[in-house]
């Protein structure tokens, strides 16, 4: 990738928001833009800055994630979420898909290998 992909993340759990903006910013061709502790507060933030990536957590206070995914989709169509959780629920991961987040993942196999798998699928050149 020739740009800087430009990520929005989402969680109210501030040290685990710590934890992936130090993984995404390890990748010298990625950058954090923006952080949420809400959903709400994620809406606002894909508004105002059109990240490329929206890493987001389903299960979060004001406004959940999936209410949140579908809001941000309708703000920011092009970008890309990712939704995570705590829980291996499938009802939330159907949700998820459900209200537009491109994949789900469990937080413990949110990883920088996981993370820059899919960014490459996401965001290949020659799409199939």
């Amino acid at each position: 990738l020739a740009t800087m992909l430009r990520f929005l993340i989402a969680d109210d759990n501030a040290a685990y928001c710590a934890v992936l903006c130090q993984m995404i910013e390890s990748r010298p061709d990625w950058s954090v833009v923006a952080e949420a502790n809400d959903g709400a507060q994620a809406v606002r933030l894909a508004a105002q800055f059109a990240p490329d990536v929206v890493l987001i957590d389903v299960n979060m206070p004001v406004m959940n994630g999936i209410v949140a995914i579908q809001r941000i989709k309708h703000v920011v169509p092009w970008a890309r979420a990712i939704a995570f959780s705590g829980y291996d629920d499938e009802e939330f991961h159907e949700a998820s898909l459900r209200a537009g987040a491109d994949c789900y993942l469990r937080k413990e196999d949110l990883d920088l290998e996981n993370l820059s798998r899919l960014i490459a699928t996401f965001f290949s050149s020659c799409e199939v």
